[in-house]
């Protein structure tokens, strides 16, 4: 790839803008490592020489003027499917109780049949980074805050996001009592699945119906 021009500067250290030109990529100039992860680029692309050039310094005044703040937040996700309904109190000729009303209606799994549910959550440092009117937001979870049964996977693609997105209303600045309370909805949860790994035999489930035991309670 010819180079067109090269000149010397320094950010944080020495730096060497070289500017090249390609007929595919037209002209190119990359910016300094540092400005990669603000910017969202790593180089400035235009047709002529001067608008490469002017791109480029437009680049790196609005990455020093980029604000940086980082907090802490709590980041949760949960999922339901279940179709709950109530029934009328009387029979009907057939003997069988009517529904009167749906209380309560989500399949967020689509995959599964039944009742589910799932939670999943982490804590997080969020990083805004202002740009101009733009706001950039990054999120790397924090591992071993909450119980790893519903911190698994909080950072990646099946779990919580990268970006706000559909989540930003969930981000909720942490605080000890945070924690706690979604520590205890985790541990709660594990209790729940191991309770209802008796269910995995038949023989154990007839064991526990001719007891008369109740898996939640007794209910309504």
């Amino acid at each position: 790839m010819p180079i067109v021009k090269t000149d010397s500067m320094y950010f944080d250290g020495p730096f060497k803008r070289v500017v090249k030109f390609t007929k595919k990529d037209g002209f190119t100039c990359e910016l300094p490592p540092a400005a990669f992860p603000l910017l969202g680029k790593t180089q400035t692309v235009a047709d002529t020489l001067e608008g490469c050039l002017k791109l480029w310094d437009d680049a790196i005044k609005k990455w020093k003027a980029a604000t940086t703040t980082t907090r802490e937040v709590l980041l949760y996700k949960l999922q339901r499917q279940a179709h709950i309904v109530e029934l009328e109190p009387d029979l009907d000729e057939e003997g069988q109780r009517q529904v009167a009303r749906c209380v309560f209606s989500a399949d967020d799994f689509y995959f599964n049949k039944g009742c589910c549910l799932a939670v999943c959550a982490g804590v997080f440092t969020e990083t805004a980074v202002k740009l101009g009117n733009d706001t950039r937001y990054t999120y790397t979870l924090i591992h071993n805050r909450l119980p790893a049964s519903i911190e698994h996977k909080a950072g990646g693609h099946d779990g919580l996001p990268q970006g706000r997105g559909e989540f930003e209303k969930s981000a909720i600045p942490t605080t000890p009592e945070l924690e706690a309370f979604f520590t205890s909805v985790g541990l709660g949860m594990e209790k729940l699945i191991m309770m209802f790994e008796q269910l995995q035999k038949p023989e154990k489930v007839l064991e526990l119906a001719a007891s008369g035991f109740k898996m939640l309670g007794s209910g309504s």
